[in-house]
């Protein structure tokens, strides 16, 4: 026997009815300790490697029988994970035109994030006295997870600002980031934050193009009232 096409499409669904009976019956069995249960968590790259221990120290101190399970924060992965009820809930980073289920997923905006141009200290770019000029010659790394959510970001965040795009774009996730970036003439678009903290990242050097501005915010439609 196998499911139908139809069958397969709302398999994921029973799937999610499933596994929530079992942890609500989890949770009633433990009602009177107060302090039970699995906690699943996205922590995008950003978070990971700045607050995440300082809130982890201070969530222990408050529950210190509550299973922790950390996982890969990009959007690639929470979005599946949420709507199975796999993920309770992720902190991630939010590309402009990234749509989701209203009925199965809840957004709220925490704060806002600057991105900017990055490559190597050596790379040759920097040897050009006007890099706006080359920089579209260039591959663009970008960590998002479909080239329609990139292609929707470098046309509102970058393109609408007079850059030509670039020759070609390459999704990554932020680990095969620092890889290109070091072993390649690749250019990254990443959180100004993220190559200022994250360990290897802090040796690369921000492109600085005039009069574009290194750093730019994201739009973000997806703030509540």
């Amino acid at each position: 026997m196998e499911l139908t096409e139809a069958g397969k499409l709302i398999e994921p669904y029973f799937r999610s009815i499933e596994l929530n009976m079992s942890w609500a019956k989890e949770s009633i069995s433990k009602t009177k300790k107060g302090d039970f249960g699995v906690l699943r968590v996205g922590i995008t790259p950003i978070v990971a490697p700045t607050i995440l221990p300082d809130v982890y120290l201070w969530f222990r101190s408050r529950f210190k029988n509550v299973q922790l399970q950390f996982l890969d924060g990009l959007l690639s992965n929470i979005t599946p994970l949420l709507k199975s009820a796999k993920m309770d809930y992720a902190i991630a980073l939010l590309m402009d035109g990234w749509h989701w289920d209203k009925g199965q997923i809840i957004v709220k905006e925490l704060f806002k994030v600057s991105h900017s141009f990055v490559a190597r200290a050596d790379h040759p770019i920097f040897n050009n006295h006007n890099p706006l000029e080359s920089i579209s010659n260039y591959d663009w790394l970008i960590t998002v997870e479909s080239f329609d959510e990139a292609n929707n970001f470098v046309d509102n965040c970058i393109h609408s600002q007079g850059i030509a795009k670039p020759r070609s774009i390459v999704l990554v996730d932020t680990f095969n980031c620092y890889t290109m970036m070091n072993n390649t003439n690749c250019i990254a678009i990443i959180p100004s934050y993220l190559f200022q903290t994250v360990p290897g990242f802090e040796k690369m050097r921000v492109i600085e193009l005039n009069p574009f501005k290194a750093d730019f915010v994201l739009p973000n439609p997806y703030r509540l009232k």
